[in-house]
């Protein structure tokens, strides 16, 4: 028996248009297919933080994609961009269907979030050294 394809939707975003917004519940994760998605943390209401940009290939909403909770900054487009999204809830449904696949998708997202905890380690122990 042949097992189904993960599938994925394809989003467009204009520049400023928002992917998602800080505390908004979300189970999505955002693959970038072209373009750059500009994460902001919003820290009193008008004031923005710019933590990061992605390019194509990168991701973006791992954190609620895997706890389920509420998103914990804002992603916008910051040029014409398009994403695949996978959802959760896709994702667990299919997952049994293809499960070295789902173990590879962990693995590197586990190693990819690693290596975002090192970058911010890094900036938060520049900010204590200024």
């Amino acid at each position: 028996m042949k097992s189904k394809p993960m599938s994925v939707q394809m989003y467009r975003f204009e520049p400023g248009e928002a992917l998602f917004r800080q505390g908004e519940p979300g189970d999505e994760m955002f693959l970038v297919r072209r373009g750059l998605v500009r994460v902001d943390l919003e820290l009193d209401g008008r004031t923005r933080r710019h933590l990061a940009t992605f390019p194509r290939g990168d991701f973006v909403g791992d954190m609620a994609f895997l706890d389920r909770g509420a998103r914990s900054a804002t992603a916008s487009a910051f040029v014409p961009t398009e994403v695949y999204a996978l959802s959760r809830q896709r994702f667990d449904e299919m997952a049994p269907h293809h499960a070295d696949l789902g173990r590879r998708f962990f693995w590197r997202l586990a190693r990819a979030m690693a290596l975002r905890l090192r970058r911010a380690d890094i900036e938060i122990q520049a900010l204590f050294e200024s």
